[in-house]
C-alpha cells in the first residue's frame, strides 16, 4: 500500500496522487514536478514515473546500482531527489522540477 500524506483539510491522500504527474519532454526524458513537495525519495520517483512496476523491483535496481543521479551512481533507496536534479536508469532520463 502507497504511504499516505495528510493534505492542507487533514485528508489522507495517497503520495503518488498528490504529487504531480510526469510530463514527457522526449522519447526518453521526462520531466517530474513535485508540486509543493521539497523532496521525493528515489525508489518512489521510479514507482511513479514507471520506469519500475513495483516498489520491490525498484529498490533491488538501485541496490543493484543502475541507477544514476546527476550522472552518479545512486545506492540509497530512500535517496532525497530534489528539484534540479536528474535521475537516469535503462536509457530513460527523469529531470525533477
Amino acid at each position: 500500500m502507497a504511504p499516505n500524506l495528510r493534505d492542507r483539510e487533514g485528508t489522507a491522500r495517497p503520495l503518488a496522487k498528490r504529487l504531480l504527474r510526469p510530463i514527457i519532454i522526449g522519447a526518453y526524458m521526462e520531466e517530474f514536478a513535485l508540486g509543493d513537495h521539497e523532496f521525493i525519495e528515489l525508489h518512489n520517483l521510479l514507482k511513479v514515473t514507471h520506469l519500475c512496476d513495483s516498489g520491490g523491483m525498484a529498490k533491488a535496481i538501485i541496490a543493484e546500482g543502475l541507477v544514476l543521479v546527476d550522472g552518479h551512481q545512486e545506492l540509497r533507496k530512500r535517496c532525497k531527489i530534489r528539484k534540479g536534479q536528474v535521475v537516469e536508469f535503462d536509457g530513460h532520463s527523469v529531470s525533477v522540477a
